[in-house]
């Protein structure tokens, strides 16, 4: 789970909508900027390596970022490509 903060909370509640189809271009653009001014919340958003493929297809720019976010971290080494 988030941080217990509002804007926790809604990058949760959209990067579970990501996993399930694209997101509109605010949406999109409010997930990046708050990963940007909070790297870690990409550990508390409920992101496991299955779900990873769908977030590539849903929202590839967001599937990105988190990667990028992950890359060094030993939760990475879950991942299977």
């Amino acid at each position: 789970m988030c941080a217990d903060t509002s804007r926790g909370a809604a990058v949760r509640d959209l990067i579970a909508k990501a996993l399930r189809g694209p997101l509109a271009p605010n949406q999109q653009e409010q997930v990046l900027v708050e990963l940007a001014n909070d790297p870690k919340l990409v550990y508390h958003c409920g992101l496991t390596p299955r779900k990873l493929p769908e977030l590539v297809e849903s929202n590839p720019l967001i599937a990105v970022d988190v990667l990028i976010k992950l890359i060094n971290s030993p939760e990475i080494a879950e991942c299977v490509f």
